[in-house]
């Protein structure tokens, strides 16, 4: 049986900031996530998926380019395994104002599993 957590936090500009980590015994399958811009001027971000297992940073975004007060949705099918530990982590630029906000279905296992 899987729960849906949404988690959101808005961004310290130039901070990288862990949005969320999967807790021991879990998997969590994100299935989108929401990138605003709050600034008055056009102000680029980059997502990382971290994989613990791996130790290495995956760009799910990288410096992607919003206009102000603008926003960008990944779904439409879009989505992600992250196991026990990944963390899902995000990057404003400079002088930025931004929020990021991430949806997940996390499914509780009875053992912990690593897949390499």
């Amino acid at each position: 049986m899987s729960i849906i957590h949404s988690i959101g936090k808005n961004l310290t500009a130039n901070t990288l900031t862990t949005l969320f980590t999967v807790p021991t015994r879990n998997l969590a399958k994100c299935v989108n996530i929401l990138v605003s811009n709050h600034s008055t001027s056009a102000k680029h971000i980059t997502v990382y998926w971290y994989d613990a297992s791996a130790n290495v940073s995956i760009e799910i975004l990288y410096q992607y380019n919003l206009t102000s007060k603008n926003f960008l949705i990944l779904d439409s099918g879009f989505y992600f395994m992250m196991d026990e530990g990944d963390e899902l982590r995000a990057l404003s630029e400079t002088g930025s104002t931004a929020t990021i906000i991430a949806s997940f279905e996390i499914e509780q296992r009875s053992t912990v599993q690593q897949f390499n």
